[in-house]
């Protein structure tokens, strides 16, 4: 059940294949109709068929039903951006582990040694809004690492998240995090987590893990 939610989630949000999943859908029920009509009067399956098609909709009709979507566009709109609000103000109260103390075996992370790509995000500095506290991108990295599981979209809505943007070239950079249209017809992106940046958290608990052991 859950494969068939997934396909069908897939198709509806597919830019080509939602279109052709619109077109069946049209269609079939235009052929449903035109042959429930014909065998409950006397018109023909093609003359119901046409008339279906040729049906005059009052001009009030399409007014009230784009208004209507346009509606639901707005609630939408401010639906998403109170949700992004919510994951900022999580990801900023999240507690920063400590990895500072650790010693980190030297091993790899894609491309990169681990202690090298620590030190190298340690030292981009970004300040959040004009005059508040200064967060370099290894702690912006593990304090938005929940939220970038499941994706941020790439807007600023306030302080937090424009500074996760602004740290998302860095982190873009070393293979951390990419970028994914948000969905069809959108020009935006969500910021999400790469098979790297998964590995290099993982790695970081990893040794958290066997240093709180010790």
């Amino acid at each position: 059940m859950k494969k068939i939610r997934s396909f069908a989630k897939y198709i509806w949000n597919d830019p080509v294949w939602n279109k052709v999943l619109a077109v069946v859908i049209c269609n079939g029920s235009s052929t449903i109709w035109s042959f429930v009509v014909a065998q409950t009067t006397k018109l023909t399956f093609v003359q119901a068929f046409r008339a279906f098609w040729s049906f005059k909709l009052p001009i009030y009709y399409i007014l009230i039903t784009v208004t209507a979507l346009c509606i639901l566009s707005i609630a939408r709109y401010y639906q998403r951006k109170k949700k992004a609000e919510m994951q900022a103000k999580e990801a900023m109260k999240t507690p920063l582990r400590i990895y500072s103390a650790i010693e980190i075996q030297k091993n790899k992370v894609g491309d990169h040694d681990m202690d090298a790509l620590i030190e190298a995000l340690k030292t981009q500095i970004f300040r959040l809004g004009k005059t508040g506290q200064n967060y370099n991108a290894f702690e912006i990295f593990l304090n938005w690492y929940p939220h970038l599981l499941t994706g941020i979209p790439d807007q600023v809505y306030d302080d937090r998240t424009e500074l996760l943007i602004r740290c998302a070239r860095v982190l873009e950079a070393y293979g951390l995090i990419k970028r994914k249209v948000w969905g069809a017809g959108t020009n935006i992106d969500l910021l999400l987590l790469t098979p790297i940046g998964i590995e290099f958290y993982t790695k970081l608990q990893q040794q958290y893990q066997k240093s709180s052991l010790k």
